[in-house]
């Protein structure tokens, strides 16, 4: 429980200047944002994260406004907490043995607040979280990501081990193959044209083994079959985690003498 008081603690940036004062808590939004922005893979590229456009992890109308006073405190709790969560699924995503380089994009993260693009006309709503009498604070975070099952796993693994509490809720994954293909589609994939097998626009000879042929460096490339019957590697991830945090108890007043407590 030291580790989950610890996160608490760091999450909420106590004894910061940037998580009780608004101009310095945006300032502190786009510094994250620009680090974050600086490890992400490149658009279309398979290796690193892919961060959506205008990221700024899920605070985006922040990003040139600053938040209510009343709101600051709650606020350095949620930018602590996604930026831990982005950094875990980069190092999922790093040390990844993946099957096939697959692409993996972050699409969104909405915190308490409930920001986000769709969200941003409308007028930002207090954090929610829920603070038991014992100090309990648990916030609700949805990451919505397209990666691949190694990256998933990695990312999932790290997020039960990390010293600070994420409670994986809800996980609902989606395949771009959503039907098993017939087998007629199946060995279309794999049929071999005799013209483009001879590669010299003729029908190869009997016997003959000519350039461009199986096995020849200029061999037409075929996708695995894997791939062609269980669909791309890239998985749609919605998941839901819940971030607990221990607040430290408030000393006790010392008991009076002759009175046990």
């Amino acid at each position: 429980m030291a580790s989950w008081r610890e996160g608490y603690e760091k999450g909420s940036g106590q004894g910061e200047p940037w998580s009780q004062d608004a101009n310095q808590w945006k300032d502190r939004l786009i510094q994250a944002n620009d680090a974050l922005a600086k490890r992400a893979g490149k658009k279309g590229g398979n290796s690193g994260v892919i961060l959506a456009n205008d990221f700024y992890l899920g605070l985006q109308e922040f990003k040139q406004q600053n938040p209510p006073a009343d709101q600051v405190p709650a606020l350095a709790r949620q930018l602590s907490v996604s930026e831990r969560l982005v950094k875990l699924l980069m190092e999922a995503k790093s040390e990844a043995k993946e099957g096939y380089p697959t692409q993996c994009i972050l699409q969104s993260l909405v915190g308490p607040t409930g920001g986000g693009k769709e969200e941003s006309k409308a007028p930002a709503e207090k954090p929610k979280a829920a603070v038991d009498a014992s100090g309990v604070v648990r916030e609700k975070y949805t990451i919505q990501m397209e990666c691949s099952p190694e990256v998933l796993y990695g990312f999932m693994q790290r997020l039960t081990k990390d010293p600070w509490l994420f409670i994986v809720m809800d996980l609902n994954l989606e395949n771009d193959l959503k039907d098993f293909p017939k087998r007629s589609e199946v060995a279309k994939k794999f049929a071999v044209d005799p013209k483009k097998e001879s590669g010299s626009g003729v029908p190869a000879q009997e016997g003959v083994e000519a350039e461009g042929a199986r096995g020849g460096a200029n061999a037409p490339a075929k996708p695995p079959l894997l791939m062609v019957l269980a669909g791309k590697e890239r998985l749609k991830v919605v998941l839901r985690v819940d971030f607990v945090g221990w607040r430290a108890p408030a000393p006790g007043k010392p008991g009076e003498k002759g009175k046990s407590t």
